[in-house]
């Protein structure tokens, strides 16, 4: 009896396997139609072309390397899955149906300021990092409430000019002048009007005399080499410096 029960159960899990198998097939099929809706065809976040990953929860289609940083968020803001290797419900997917690229930018990026780093395909980890988390995370393009004066402050890690030695130093970003001290309060050691420069930022991962997450800033008069501890912080401070400059 016992052979035969496990006979008949064996035949169940089979029967089940290969209906799944035939569902799963199914839905594959509807999510490569919905893939080819113009809206559909280039990633949510970056625009890379053909996206094979998803945002089950927000509706989004999304490439591989935006699908990395959507799961580093947590399932609570993004659940991610892939197109052609992960199984689906079918509520997921219709879920993606009712949402897609076009409907999940016209809430999430609805106001992006012109001085927002939005990453392209070939954009820089930190850059697509720094803006994914603000699109989802922290809600910030679903508003036009924007600083009318952009400021910043906070310590940077400054090479010198004469002594190319490193140190770190307290920056002070309002009224369109970046001061730098010893510490907060301190008398200034310099100030630059931020309108009077340019801006340049470096690949994932490149140091610079031991020192990482390097931007430049460059004055008619000098050329300022800036660190940060963390390149999201970096990332800030470029945008609070390009909303300055009124790019």
């Amino acid at each position: 009896r016992d052979s035969i029960n496990a006979e008949y159960g064996g035949r169940d899990i089979l029967l089940m396997s290969e209906e799944n198998d035939k569902l799963q097939e199914e839905l594959r099929g509807q999510l490569k139609d919905l893939l080819k809706l113009p809206e559909n065809t280039v990633c949510a976040d970056c625009g890379s072309t053909e996206p094979t990953w998803a945002s089950t929860s927000l509706g989004a289609f999304i490439c591989i390397n935006c699908s990395g940083i959507h799961r580093s968020l947590g399932v609570h803001i993004s659940k991610v899955k892939s197109i052609l290797l992960d199984n689906w419900s079918p509520q997921e997917v219709e879920n993606m149906r009712n949402m897609g690229n076009k409907k999940v930018n016209e809430i999430w990026e609805c106001h992006v300021p012109s001085w927002v780093l939005k990453p392209e395909s070939n954009a820089y980890r930190y850059v697509r990092d720094h803006y994914i988390r603000n699109k989802y995370q922290f809600r910030k393009y679903q508003t036009k409430d924007q600083p009318q004066s952009p400021s910043k402050e906070g310590y940077i890690t400054k090479q010198g000019l004469k002594v190319k030695s490193w140190k770190k130093r307290y920056f002070e970003l309002k009224d369109g002048k970046l001061t730098y001290s010893k510490s907060p309060g301190s008398k200034p050691l310099g100030e630059v009007a931020v309108k009077e420069g340019s801006l340049e930022w470096m690949e994932d991962d490149y140091t610079f005399n031991s020192h990482g997450n390097i931007f430049r800033f460059q004055t008619p008069k000098r050329v300022y080499f800036l660190s940060c501890d963390d390149p999201l912080v970096m990332v800030d401070w470029i945008e609070v410096i390009r909303a300055a400059q009124g790019k």
